[in-house]
């Protein structure tokens, strides 16, 4: 028997409209885990700045007895102190190399005995993603003292 032929025979023929309710079609994704959010992931570029030299053109203590230097990265100290004299280059080559994220600030100071008022002989900022391989020299001019770096970045 048709489907028809059993609604007829119960009685139901007369019973009025039939309304056929389609469901829709949902598409369901997995939920994320609540930890997780969406956002991208830049990825800064990373390099090894390594010092070539540093040389005093002139010393900050202008007394003769020299200057004890040393180097900053991002507000981290990266080496111990350093004596220089005016003319001298200190600093050897290979040896003071130090991973450089994104772009990061490097300053040169000169040590004070307190320590708590070093003298800041210059600062800039380096950026990872410059040129690989090419030696850049800058000059530092702070209040009649003059100190020269040479740089790469591998």
């Amino acid at each position: 028997m048709s489907l028809i032929a059993a609604f007829l025979s119960i009685g139901l023929a007369n019973a009025g409209p039939v309304v056929v309710v389609k469901t829709p079609t949902v598409h369901v994704r997995a939920a994320a885990p609540a930890h997780s959010h969406t956002r991208r992931v830049v990825h800064k570029p990373t390099a090894m700045l390594e010092i070539l030299s540093v040389q005093a053109l002139n010393e900050q203590d202008g007394r003769g007895r020299g200057d004890e230097i040393y180097l900053m990265i991002d507000g981290r100290r990266v080496t111990n102190n350093l004596h220089i004299h005016a003319g001298q280059l200190s600093l050897t080559p290979g040896r003071d190399t130090f991973r450089l994220t994104g772009t990061q600030t490097v300053a040169l100071w000169e040590s004070d005995p307190s320590n708590w008022n070093d003298d800041l002989i210059g600062n800039m900022r380096i950026s990872a993603a410059g040129p690989r391989g090419v030696a850049t020299t800058v000059e530092f001019v702070q209040r009649g003292t003059r100190y020269r770096m040479t740089y790469v970045l591998r």
